[in-house]
């Protein structure tokens, strides 16, 4: 009797560890689940709040006849000093060939002095662009006294701007660019630009012919990505989880946009 009581408890005991085991997975399972169904939501959030500030520039120049660079300045002062993954805000006009030097002399005139349409060359000097049908230069880059040097730079001569610069006029939609290595304050990290066309008011922007032909140029938002997790994120590490954030759609050696281990 002894031993019949003394295998029963063994077999209730190990019942009741592999239920207790079950249990405590199964909770934090779901704990886990729940953990990352809600970072992912906290995460969408700091996404569409940062995408909110391009949409909010956008009603300034849909409200408009023309946008000066203090209205620029002005209206960006607020969003940019409460979203600190945000790096810089742009305007590029689309500039045909034909337009430039008028353009370069206009601008010039308006107090940029000398100002010409540039490029960066191999060494990433800045240099003056080089003939071509058009032309995205920025005029307007905020904050405005950490990004001077970037006032004539021809957003569509780089490849993952151009890219996304194409898409965007041809669906009237804000598109992201691929990854983009940045290096900031003596900093190497990985960030994401938006961009947003703008259109000629009061026309028909059905086709994309027709969006092609009325486009006058581009809003161009740059984040950090990491500055972007950092603000949508809870501590991982409690949990012993690795986090990555992954474009698929770009080319595997430009897949992982972050990072963060455990």
């Amino acid at each position: 009797i002894l031993a019949l009581i003394l295998v029963v408890g063994i077999l209730i005991s190990f019942a009741l560890f592999s239920f207790v085991r079950y249990w405590e997975s199964s909770v934090a399972k779901t704990d886990f689940e729940q953990l990352a169904e809600s970072q992912e939501i906290a995460l969408q959030n700091v996404i569409q709040q940062n995408l909110d500030v391009i949409d909010y520039i956008y009603n300034l120049f849909l409200s408009s006849n023309t946008v000066t660079s203090d209205e620029f300045h002005t209206f960006l002062e607020g969003p940019l000093s409460s979203h600190s993954a945000i790096i810089k805000v742009g305007w590029a006009p689309v500039i045909s060939a034909h337009e430039r030097a008028g353009f370069e002399a206009g601008m010039s005139e308006e107090g940029l002095k000398n100002f010409q349409v540039t490029e960066k060359d191999n060494r990433g000097i800045s240099i003056r662009a080089a003939e071509r049908s058009e032309y995205t230069p920025l005029i307007f880059v905020e904050p405005r006294e950490l990004n001077d040097p970037l006032i004539g730079l021809d957003l569509g001569k780089e490849a993952i701007y151009r890219e996304a610069l194409y898409k965007s006029r041809d669906s009237g939609e804000a598109i992201t660019t691929r990854r983009i290595s940045i290096e900031l304050e003596g900093r190497e990290l990985y960030g994401i630009a938006i961009i947003k066309p703008v259109y000629r008011k009061g026309v028909s922007l059905q086709t994309i012919a027709e969006r092609r032909n009325h486009i006058i140029g581009y809003l161009y938002e740059l984040i950090d990505i990491g500055a972007l997790i950092s603000g949508a994120t809870v501590s991982w590490g409690i949990f012993n989880v690795n986090l990555s954030l992954i474009d698929e759609s770009a080319p595997s050696y430009a897949r992982t946009l972050f990072h963060y281990d455990s």
